[in-house]
């Protein structure tokens, strides 16, 4: 279900839906990380993202991070 909400979803109410379902489903109401993860869910959510994709970046700093 988690995969489902990660890029599965082809819009936010879909995404939302599926989330509510996976929370309530697996008693992830009060998980505190899950929480947090859910505030994050622009940077990883792809129907919520609009298509950005930004592996290059983190590659890069990746990279530069190896080469200090």
């Amino acid at each position: 279900m988690f995969n489902k909400c990660l890029s599965g979803c082809g819009n936010e109410k879909e995404f939302e839906d599926c989330w509510m379902k996976m929370v309530t489903d697996y008693k992830l109401e009060n998980n505190d990380w899950f929480k947090r993860l859910y505030g994050l869910k622009d940077k990883w959510c792809t129907s919520l993202n609009n298509g950005f994709f930004s592996a290059d970046v983190h590659l890069k700093e990746a990279k530069a991070k190896i080469m200090q």
